[in-house]
């Protein structure tokens, strides 16, 4: 075995301790392997660097990008709000709407920031039907990563395959070359979780409160609103205040 493989054996191990404790961020542990086989010579320097500049890396950042203005835009938020008020109606049809509502923004951004954006909603929609939680968040688990088959940009894994094809001379995979499969294979997945798979989910005892769960108390703040108040009796859209703006 050469000084060269060893190093790299050493590196390999120091990264995988350091990615399983989180002492730091995983993106300094990533960036430190990165600077280390820079410095022990064991990558050139021009090929050290040459993955930023891949169509690759920068198609996952534009995704980012897009996952970030659906947020600070609200368009999540007008879905979820959609959701709560459809299965407040039809509450045995929570389940499939909400697999389908995140398998539907799986497939155009990240499997992953889409399952993190239905997460806070999941648990209160839980508490307020009386469900727990564990039965809507395994669901919500496998639709965002059925979903993943359904375009491109579904998950990080086919980027990254198809700047993989181009490297070999291929041609790269279309945006919605996977959907004629993808397709059936969400909706497949979201009639067996619906007909089998939710019943086969133990049912867990809730931790406390959405707020209890998160530590979120220190963050929050209560108004109290006294007998005569031009907001007496009324809701936050009917309101006249610089909160409603924020809201509605």
């Amino acid at each position: 075995m050469t000084l060269p493989i060893i190093l790299l054996l050493v590196i390999l191990i120091i990264a995988l301790v350091l990615f399983s404790i989180e002492w730091m961020p995983p993106d300094v542990t990533a960036l430190g392997v990165l600077v280390s086989l820079i410095i022990l010579g064991l990558v050139p320097m021009d090929e050290a660097f040459a993955g930023f500049g891949s169509d690759t890396v920068m198609l996952l950042l534009g995704i980012l990008i897009i996952t970030a203005a659906l947020l600070r835009t609200g368009v999540v938020e007008v879905v979820n709000r959609k959701l709560l008020q459809i299965t407040s109606k039809h509450p045995r049809g929570l389940l499939p709407a909400l697999m389908l509502a995140v398998g539907s923004l799986s497939a155009i951004i990240n499997n992953t920031a889409a399952a993190a954006f239905f997460l806070p909603v999941i648990l209160g929609v839980g508490q307020r039907v009386k469900k727990s939680a564990s039965r809507l968040l395994m669901p919500m688990a496998f639709a965002a990563i059925l979903a993943s088959s359904v375009t491109l940009i579904g998950t990080s894994t086919n980027v990254v395959v198809s700047g993989l094809l181009t490297q070999f001379g291929l041609q790269p995979m279309g945006m919605f070359e996977l959907t004629p499969i993808g397709i059936p294979i969400l909706l497949v997945g979201i009639l067996y979780m619906y007909f089998i798979g939710q019943h086969l989910i133990p049912k867990r005892t809730d931790q406390g409160t959405f707020t209890d769960m998160f530590d979120l108390r220190p963050y929050l703040a209560e108004l109290r609103i006294l007998p005569g108040s031009s907001l007496d009796g009324n809701t936050l859209a009917q309101s006249d205040t610089p909160l409603k703006g924020r809201f509605y």
